[in-house]
């Protein structure tokens, strides 16, 4: 904002009391009413009580010590805060109306030595450790206590003597002089130091944009301890030159405004809205309501002079003298201040913090709008960070009113991921976020993960977010490569990432807020901020933690030694009876022997599940960092290290991570540039998963049942019957001899520089470089059962992700008339990627010292090779608003892609989208409970490209030799029209803030997907039998909502809790030919879900006979399909059975906190979805059809005699029609998680004061720690196909932790 009058220069608050002295001397500065006359204080007289006292207080030894004052408005009170921070010490004002244990507390906690107070907080204060306490009101010193009115006049006799170590004394601008406790609301209060800079600058500015000067007269009203009364009433007042009165009380407002003709007042809205009710009843009693309503109307343009003059019955009301009301510390309704306006009074409104001294922005004459807080103050640079979708963000505030620090705690203790004990930030998103589901492919530390925004979208394209971190898209999701076909390894290259070094992450979902980032977006963006640093001294934060980890739920609990002996008896028994036609006798011989040679009764039973599987896994964590900078440089620097060991032996991950965040401007700040580096190398060891005997959890279900034993007598490994037979290891003995590993180094570099052409008009260039080298090793040495073929193998497999970005962006941003906001952007990116590897395989080691390729003897096979990737973009956008109510945007940009056709390289996508603020309407203004309103509405076109690419080329491949001759074959058919995935987006929601604590948000979305890539069948004359063509469509659609209530917001115990709700359906809207596509239990049909399962209805158990039965559901010859029910699986028609998209996902979140301590707590949920349990269908449930397998304990509720009701059928040895696929093993997935919950408490901060420190926190947090399940067999998070697998479960995790700050 411009200055628009004159002010005068002050370096700090002395300068200004000599100053205004001089120029105001003998105007009066004070006007006190004492019973019946008034007493009038001038400005030369302030200084010399100024003076006097503050000389006294430093002859009493209190020379650079801290001072407090308390008291209600008065002039003393003023006096006494002069006199302190014009030379003497700090002063530490204090809020009259805390309770006696807070007072004593903060008094405490600022380390005062001395008070001025009024009298009746004496008794209050003689409990305290205070060297002195100084009354305002006793003419002399009594029982200990010291008259100010004694002091000052002593004091003006020092002076008068030659006393000028007040006088003299000089000020630190730059160093803590006031000291000023916030209200706490958000958290415990902390103590904001200010400096004689700080205030002055805020006068200055205050000055040069209000109309204020010498002639007018302030009514004190609201705390003198407020930084709001203090700074722009008390101060700002004897900087001007003008009048300071008192207010007798908040009933006396109208009365003193009229008694004092004051022009000037700065209040809270109650004030404001209180004198207009005052003004509407006194209308309403004189019958001038309707004819003022009229005045109002017609005179709604004229000047304030003519409005005065119009409405001078309003204004003799309140002292006919109103020249301008300040409104601030809370938002002003925008009615009452436009009621005001049309009356003739000059109101506006400001905003700003204790932290900020407070004004920040402030309305005036020439920048005044109805409902805003005006513009910022001139010395002040304002910005708003990590904007959102809706144009909401973090205000960020620069300038020299900006306060030195936090006294005690000098930062906010942060919320983003913090202590929540996960591998990848991603884990922690689940529940928490709209529209947002998370599926982890294992529980092993590191795994990859499925993450899904609204929905599934593709059949050959990715369906994954794209994630940019610090506005780079960067390389995501699992990298791990492995040269054994179906191996289950896995690494997430987003555990590169230390949680604690993000400072935000924002989904964006619909069209218009992803479409910067063009085709990537198209299935949504995880925007990644990391933290930065801050302008002031160097801060130093360590944190470590520890912790444990065990299976999040009992998973595929099996039977007892005792149980499995008699299951397998049973089963033996009923095969005997109904397969092999045996009388009772021989049955139960044909049975004992069975159950006797693969289920043996034994004294003691084997626990397979302890001897595979670690009783906990420990995880540590150890992290420090370091922030700081000067008013141009600023810089953040972490470092991390931490281990988080797998639930089998010689499993788990450890690594360390780096990063360095550092900006820089030039000093006329037209140039900024900054550079964001981060280094991370990590080692991953996992255990085999699926059906391999080398994982454990499968071969604890498989054949390791109680009754094998796992030892000989003589304390080696056993490996007979029926080990042998079936010629498995013992699982035990061959845990941890195969090495399965990923060693991977990512470092991701990133230069940036703008440039401010002219005011407005800025350029940026950001360059990236993005590399992740993973060095891939499988080695079975020569003892492991699958070595032991080979006497030793090794498959060494390094594979390397290059991707280089560049973008250029030129900006400009401009208000035009105060009411128009337009943001244009034009730029153009660069993405090239670039894979390479080499693969070598050697076997037969002469033994299993030195494991490397070079020690074999027998090279097997080597291969190396790279593909390339190159995406060129041009952007635009342009954003505009009117007023703050009425926004719309528009983008458009052109992508072209490598992987695609030469016909059909290049596409077009775009968007636009519209917001309507309904709250700042006029017809709202009576809605007095809605905060804010608004709705929302978007509609665009993103891009998807193929998975692989080169699926457009005719692509050849070697090693098709002929008698040692080379020789080559084509192996795809090309494909030059090959092109885009098409999402149409459609998005429409509102939100909304009601009643100072509800917050609402709605969307509602419909996403088609067209030219869906496919498979397409060709002519078995070219060789081969399909190609990739876009042919497809798929629609997701949903709504979804997010409640947040502030239950205890103005209390000392702080709740705020909150839901999320999402609803996604989704849908295959068009195949090639309209045909199925089935594979195996699953099919792709035209009007169902992508995941949808394939196979028979089963119709349970008959309680007659134990048989299994299904439900026919073949055609009849009238074309409506037959429901009868058939015992026969094979008879039985496959049919569309369900799929595991669930209804309805969401959270529940919960922050609560009561002085240092704070609890956090979310809860994840999952509705109406379904599980299919393939491994109880293959393996622990087959009804009893293999005798030396695994049993669940599903199985101990079987049918065994007429009229069970049961939905587990009796169980027969070689049981026919077990493995059966259908719906019986389809589960419902309904269930609620405590996903996380954080308890951490902040050590109070005379503790930290004493040993020198910033803060210590103490915490404990846990993952996963509670799970109610509807199928409490295996976990219910599965991955996002529904489909169960043999990978690890999950886990959850329990860490307790410290963080000091220095």
């Amino acid at each position: 904002m411009e200055r628009l009058y004159k002010y005068i220069e002050i370096t700090d608050l002395k300068d200004m009391l000599k100053k205004s002295g001089e120029k105001y001397g003998e105007k009066i500065a004070y006007k006190i009413r004492q019973e019946n006359e008034y007493k009038e204080i001038t400005h030369s007289e302030v200084r010399k009580m100024v003076d006097g006292l503050g000389t006294k207080l430093i002859d009493m030894g209190l020379k650079d010590k801290r001072i407090a004052v308390i008291g209600e408005n008065r002039y003393e009170w003023e006096i006494a805060y002069l006199s302190i921070v014009c030379g003497t010490g700090t002063v530490v004002p204090l809020d009259k109306s805390l309770p006696e244990n807070e007072l004593e507390s903060l008094i405490e906690r600022s380390k005062a030595e001395a008070i001025i107070c009024s009298q009746k907080y004496v008794e209050i204060l003689k409990k305290t450790k205070l060297k002195y306490i100084i009354s305002m009101d006793l003419e002399n010193d009594n029982d200990g206590i010291i008259s100010q009115k004694r002091l000052i006049s002593e004091g003006i006799q020092l002076v008068k003597f030659g006393d000028a170590s007040f006088t003299n004394a000089k000020i630190d601008n730059e160093k803590m002089s006031i000291m000023l406790f916030t209200s706490g609301t958000t958290s415990i209060s902390k103590a904001v130091a200010l400096s004689h800079k700080n205030i002055c600058s805020n006068l200055m500015d205050i000055s040069s944009i209000l109309d204020v000067n010498s002639s007018d007269v302030f009514l004190s009203f609201l705390p003198l301890h407020h930084v709001f009364e203090c700074t722009v009433g008390f101060l700002f007042s004897l900087y001007v030159g003008a009048e300071t009165v008192f207010c007798d009380g908040i009933r006396h407002i109208p009365e003193n405004l009229a008694e004092y003709k004051v022009s000037v007042m700065a209040s809270v809205p109650a004030i404001y809205e209180r004198l207009f009710k005052i003004i509407k009843k006194h209308l309403e009693k004189q019958g001038k309501v309707e004819q003022i309503l009229k005045d109002e109307e017609k005179y709604k343009d004229s000047s304030m002079e003519k409005k005065k003059e119009v409405f001078k019955e309003i204004h003799d009301l309140l002292g006919g003298n109103i020249k301008l009301f300040i409104s601030g510390a809370a938002s002003l309704e925008p009615s009452i201040e436009e009621k005001f306006r049309r009356l003739g009074f000059n109101m506006v409104q400001g905003y700003g913090l204790t932290e900020t001294s407070p004004v920040v922005a402030i309305g005036n004459k020439k920048y005044h709008k109805t409902g805003s807080i005006g513009k910022c103050v001139p010395s002040d640079e304002v910005k708003l960070l990590d904007i959102n979708k809706d144009g909401i963000g973090e205000l960020a505030v620069k300038g020299p009113n900006v306060m030195l620090e936090y006294y005690e705690n000098k930062e906010a203790t942060e919320k983003v991921l913090k202590d929540v004990p996960v591998t990848s930030f991603e884990q922690a998103l689940q529940g928490a976020t709209t529209g947002l589901t998370v599926n982890s492919s294992s529980g092993q530390p590191g795994a990859g993960l499925s993450i899904r925004i609204r929905g599934t979208g593709s059949m050959n394209a990715t369906n994954e977010p794209l994630y940019v971190i610090d506005g780079v898209p960067v390389i995501s999701g699992d990298i791990a490569v492995s040269g054994v076909s179906n191996d289950s390894k896995a690494f997430n290259i987003m555990s590169s990432i230390n949680p604690s070094d993000i400072e935000n992450i924002t989904v964006l979902k619909d069209a218009a807020a992803a479409s910067l980032y063009g085709s990537r977006a198209a299935n949504g963006v995880i925007l990644i901020t990391t933290k930065r640093g801050k302008e002031g001294k160097t801060q130093i934060n360590f944190k470590a933690n520890w912790g444990f980890s065990d299976w999040a739920v009992k998973n595929r609990e099996t039977v007892s030694g005792e149980q499995q002996h008699e299951l397998t008896y049973e089963a033996y028994y009923n095969e005997g009876i109904l397969y092999k036609d045996m009388s009772e006798e021989e049955a139960r011989a044909y049975a004992q022997e069975g159950a006797d040679t693969f289920a043996p009764l034994r004294d003691h039973y084997s626990n397979w599940e302890d001897a595979l599987f670690k009783k906990s896994a420990f995880n540590q964590n150890y992290e420090f960092s370091a922030q700081g900078g000067s008013e141009l440089t600023n810089f953040f620097a972490s470092l991390n290290y931490k281990t988080e060991d797998g639930m089998i032996n010689a499993t788990g991950m450890e690594g360390f991570t780096g990063r360095v965040n550092v900006t820089h401007k030039s000093k006329d700040g037209k140039m900024q540039m900054g550079a964001n580096i981060s280094f991370s190398k990590q080692k991953s060891e996992m255990a085999s998963e699926g059906t391999a005997y080398a994982n454990a959890y499968f071969v604890k279900n498989w054949y390791a049942i109680p009754n094998l034993p796992i030892y000989n007598e003589d304390g080696s490994f056993y490996e007979g019957f029926p080990l042998d037979q079936l010629n498995v290891p013992n699982p035990l003995k061959d845990q941890g001899l195969d090495k399965n590993t990923s060693e991977v180094l990512r470092s991701t570099n990133s230069l940036w520089a703008s440039y401010k052409i002219i005011e407005g008009l800025t350029i940026k260039e950001t360059i990236s470089y993005d590399f992740i080298d993973n060095q891939s090793t499988t080695y079975w040495p020569m003892n492991s059962n699958n070595g032991e073929a080979y006497n030793g193998l090794m498959i060494k497999y390094p594979y390397q992700h290059h991707n280089i970005y560049s973008s250029t962006v030129l900006n400009y941003t401009n208000t035009f008339a105060d009411k128009h906001n337009l943001d244009v952007l034009l730029g153009w990116d660069v993405d090239d990627r670039k894979e390479q590897f080499v693969q070598a395989v050697g076997a037969n080691y002469p033994h299993d010292k030195l494991p490397e390729l070079g020690n074999t003897s027998e090279p097997m096979t080597a291969s190396s090779g790279y593909s390339e990737d190159h995406l060129l973009s041009l952007l635009s956008r342009i954003n505009y608003d009117y007023d703050d109510k009425y926004y719309i945007s528009a983008n458009y940009r052109r992508d072209g892609s490598s992987r695609l056709g030469a016909n059909t390289r290049w596409g077009n996508f775009w968007s636009v989208s519209a917001a309507w603020r309904l709250s700042q309407e006029a017809f709202m203004k009576n809605l007095t409970y809605v905060d804010d309103l608004k709705l929302r509405v978007s509609y665009g076109i993103n891009g998807t490209l193929p998975s692989k690419f080169y699926s457009h080329l005719s692509l050849f491949g070697y090693g098709y030799n002929y008698q040692d001759q080379p020789g080559s074959a084509p192996t795809t058919i090309p494909n030059p029209d090959l092109g885009w995935e098409k999402n149409e987006n459609f998005n429409i929601g509102f939100d909304a803030r009601l009643f100072g604590r509800l917050s609402v948000a709605f969307d509602f979305y419909n996403r088609e997907t067209k030219d869906l890539l496919q498979d397409v069948p060709v002519s078995m004359t070219t060789g081969f039998n399909n190609t990739l063509k876009n042919v497809g469509a798929m629609n997701n659609r949903g709504i979804e909502l997010d409640i947040n209530y502030d239950v205890f917001n103005e209390t000392a115990v702080k709740w705020s809790t909150g839901i999320v709700l999402s609803h996604n359906k989704n849908k295959i809207s068009k195949l090639y030919g309209g045909k199925d596509i089935i594979n195996g239990t699953s099919i792709l049909r035209e009007g169902e879900s992508y995941y949808s399962w394939w196979s028979r209805e089963w119709a349970g158990v008959d309680p007659q006979t134990g048989e299994e039965q299904w439900v026919l559901n073949t055609e009849n010859e009238d074309g409506t399909i037959n429901r009868e029910l058939t015992k026969d699986p094979s008879q039985a028609q496959r049919v569309i059975i369900g799929k595991p998209d669930p209804k309805v996902t969401g959270g529940w979140r919960n922050n609560l906190s009561w002085k240092g301590l704070d609890l956090s707590a979310l809860f994840s949920f999952s509705l109406g979805g379904h599980i299919m349990d393939d491994p109880a269908l293959l393996y622990t449930d087959t009804d009893g059809e293999t005798a030396y397998q695994s049993i669940g304990i599903q199985q101990l509720d079987r049918w065994q005699k007429p009229g069970d009701i049961t939905d587990v059928p009796r169980r027969i040895n070689s049981y026919q029609y077990a493995r059966y696929g259908s719906s019986r093993h389809m589960k419902s997935s309904n269930h609620l998680r405590l996903k996380t919950v954080t308890l951490s408490y902040n050590l109070p901060s005379k503790w930290m004061q004493a040993a020198g420190m910033r803060n210590v926190r103490i915490f404990a947090s846990g993952n996963n720690l509670l799970t109610w399940a509807a199928y409490k067999n295996i976990d219910p998070e599965q991955p996002v196909n529904g489909v169960a697998t043999w990978a690890l479960p999950n886990l959850k995790s329990v860490t307790f932790g410290i963080e000091i700050g220095l």
